[in-house]
Order: structure tokens, then sequence, then C-alpha cells
């Protein structure tokens, strides 16, 4: 189960510090992801496995705290150098495990330690970009790895009370539009398919239901007046279709599509 797994610290031995502070190491599994990302997906998708893996590595086996920071600025490096570009993420397999080290990474690392680096305005604005993008495309190919993003936001807002000082986590900026897109694209998903839930289909809501009510509420009035937006002209519309179907006598298909959007709509409003 990659959900649970991505939760947990991997205890590597601590003969294998040296090679694992050792820059050139991630470099390698980089440099292997960039040379193959295009031509063996199934090469470069292993790299990136790896490279989840490794952000994941237990505190204890760094020599030092600016060793663990140096290693993690390494990673995020590594992020925004195939986000610059987009590298191999049109690739599913690739666009999946990236979403895995995307989440691992800040499992393993406080919002503080991303703050306090020098990449992190670059960082967050870059994965805001790529999680508004992944919002838009098509559901039945993202879907699954879409978790990874949303319990990555829902972790990096959860952490905010804890940030320290005047560090700048600039979520206020990116969090709001992310929420928006999100109930946005997922009613236009099921309008263009047409059709009502299925198995599958509701099996990955629920997964999302346990990131999105973190990031729902952070800016919560906003929310609300999102939201209700979106509500009151659904109930304007079932209201009068509910008259003109009794009036004709005949079912009709706007119905049914107008009590799966309220269904939908309903369900993240009890969330938040």
């Amino acid at each position: 189960d990659e959900s649970s797994e991505d939760q947990g610290t991997i205890h590597v031995p601590a003969a294998w510090r040296s090679v694992v502070e050792d820059s050139a190491t991630m470099k390698l599994l980089l440099d292997n992801y960039s040379s193959c990302c295009k031509i063996n997906t199934q090469q470069s998708s292993k790299a990136l496995e790896c490279l989840v893996q490794m952000a994941g590595i237990r505190r204890s086996l760094f020599s030092s705290d600016e060793q663990r920071l140096r290693y993690l600025r390494n990673h995020m490096n590594g992020m925004l150098e195939i986000l610059r570009v987009r590298m191999g993420l049109d690739e599913q397999d690739n666009y999946h495990h990236f979403c895995r080290w995307l989440a691992r990474l800040k499992s393993n690392y406080q919002l503080q330690e991303l703050v306090n680096s020098d990449l992190y305005a670059e960082w967050i604005q870059l994965i805001s970009q790529f999680t508004l993008e992944s919002l838009s495309a098509d559901w039945a190919l993202v879907g699954n790895s879409l978790f990874y993003l949303l319990s990555l936001w829902s972790r990096l807002v959860a952490s905010m009370p804890y940030l320290k000082g005047d560090s700048l986590s600039y979520l206020d900026d990116h969090v709001q539009r992310i929420v928006e897109k999100y109930v946005t694209s997922r009613l236009q998903t099921l309008h263009s398919s047409g059709v009502s839930y299925d198995e599958d289909d509701d099996a990955v809501f629920t997964e999302h239901l346990e990131a999105i009510p973190v990031i729902l509420r952070l800016q919560y009035d906003k929310t609300c007046q999102f939201v209700c937006g979106l509500v009151d002209p659904m109930i304007q519309q079932y209201r009068t279709a509910i008259v003109d179907q009794r009036l004709a006598s005949t079912s009709n298909p706007q119905l049914a599509m107008l009590e799966r959007d309220v269904a939908w709509i309903v369900r993240v409003i009890g969330a938040a």
C-alpha cells in the first residue's frame, strides 16, 4: 500500500551514511532520470522511486543538522530541475512517483526547514503551478496521484502554526486557488463523464477527503463564499428542473446531473 508506505521513515544502515550524504549519489539518480525519462519510462520511474525512498531516510542517520539540511536542499533542487521544464512528467509513471516524492519530502521534513531554504520561494511557486495543472488534467489519468499532492498541501497548511519568527510560507497565496480549482475541475469532470460515481471513483474521492479538510479551512471565509456561489445557483436550477419534470411528466436528464452535482458538493461541505 503506497499511501501508508509514504508515511514512514526509511531506516537504512549507519554504514550507508557516507553514500547517502554524498551529493553524487542523488546526482546519479537525477542524471539517470533525465537521460531515460523520454526513452525508457520504466527506468526513469525506478529512479524516481529511489528518490522517494531517499527522501524518507531517518533523521538520525545524518552526521549533523547542517548535513541533513544540505541533503534537503539537494532534493528541492532536483525537484526544481524537473518542474522548471516538466521533464518527463507527461509520462504517467513518472508523474505518479514524482507526486509521491513531493509528499514524502514533506512527511520527513518540517515546514520551518523547507521555508528556511533559499530555494523555497521558487519551490512552492512551481509546486503550486504543477498542482493547478494537475487538477486541470484528465482525472482518469491523475486521480490516484492527486492524493499525494493534496496530502502535501494538507501537511504544509497543518504546519503553519509552528512557523517561527517572520518566516514566510506563501501558502495564503496559493492554497485558495488550489481549493477552487479542485472543486471546479471535479464538477467539470462529472459533467464530461456523463455518468454517476462508480466504486473506483468513490474510493479515490474518499482518499481525497482525508486531505482536503485542512486546506479548505485555511481561508474559511473565502472558501464559504466560493462554495455558496456554486451551491445557490445549483439549488435554484434543481428546483426549476423538478418543476419542469412534473409539468412534462417525463424524466429530465438535467435533473440527474444536478442531483449528482449537489450530492458531490454536499460531501465537500461536510468535509470542511
